[in-house]
């Protein structure tokens, strides 16, 4: 387990819908979801996520994804594209009260379902972006989302997650509201063994407790109680980083 703090508890777990767009939500909650792709991290070229393969045509208008039939949800659904036209219908809920989401995949038809796992996306017109942006939407179950509407979403799911394909999860009985969060890896993650995975997700556990104070947390940061501190001063690097711990070697610089 490692042991960081937060100072502020977010106003929600949702990923989408109003206060979703919180940076807890954006580097945390969304370790346990996944998109069609990813982009590799040096050469900024597409990689595979949901989608092993992938095609755009000629005018750059449609795009089809073929999902890969090994990827399962939290919940052990296998990942299909249903599940890719389900979070389209989603994001595009007017209940949602999300205009960004509106104005982002509105200029996207509703995707089509060639194959169970083959989806196709047409665009409404041409624009340079819209590849990144619908290989990049989050995808969410479909046996799910039909049995509800944004409006449900938004107060059955504050603190409540949908099950995601991604390495980890994060449980309700793991969130004690107003004081910490705990997030588990995910033993049955399908893309576990995926090159682009490894070496990363190594945390059983990953807990963030709610330490309202900056210095109040470097002092628990040198006692041991928590694991990871982010130096934003370089006085405090220069003249606070020689305490007892770091001479110890249990604390690395």
């Amino acid at each position: 387990m490692i042991r960081d703090f937060f100072q502020d508890f977010p106003g929600t777990l949702r990923m989408e819908g109003p206060e979703s767009n919180s940076q807890f939500n954006y580097t945390v909650t969304v370790m346990g979801y996944e998109a069609l792709l990813g982009i590799h991290p040096t050469t900024l070229e597409y990689v595979p996520a949901l989608a092993t393969h992938w095609k755009v045509s000629p005018d750059k208008m449609t795009f089809w994804f073929r999902i890969n039939p090994n990827a399962r949800f939290s919940d052990g659904t296998p990942v299909t594209s249903d599940d890719v036209i389900a979070t389209f219908d989603l994001m595009m809920d007017k209940t949602l009260q999300s205009p960004s989401s509106l104005l982002t995949y509105g200029r996207f038809e509703r995707p089509v379902a060639e194959s169970k796992y083959i989806a196709r996306v047409q665009s409404k017109e041409l624009n340079w972006r819209n590849f990144m942006v619908i290989s990049g939407m989050l995808i969410y179950p479909a046996h799910l989302l039909k049995t509800f509407n944004g409006e449900k979403y938004l107060k059955e799911y504050n603190y409540k997650l949908l099950p995601g394909s991604g390495p980890y999860t994060i449980h309700e009985e793991d969130i004690v509201k107003g004081k910490s969060i705990t997030v588990r890896r995910r033993k049955d993650y399908w893309a576990e063994k995926a090159r682009a995975n490894i070496g990363t997700a190594n945390f059983d556990e990953i807990r963030y407790v709610v330490v309202r104070d900056e210095k109040l947390a470097f002092e628990m940061f040198k006692k041991g109680e928590l694991d990871y501190y982010a130096y934003l001063s370089a006085r405090q690097w220069v003249q606070e980083t020689n305490f007892d711990n770091v001479q110890r070697g249990l604390v690395q610089k």
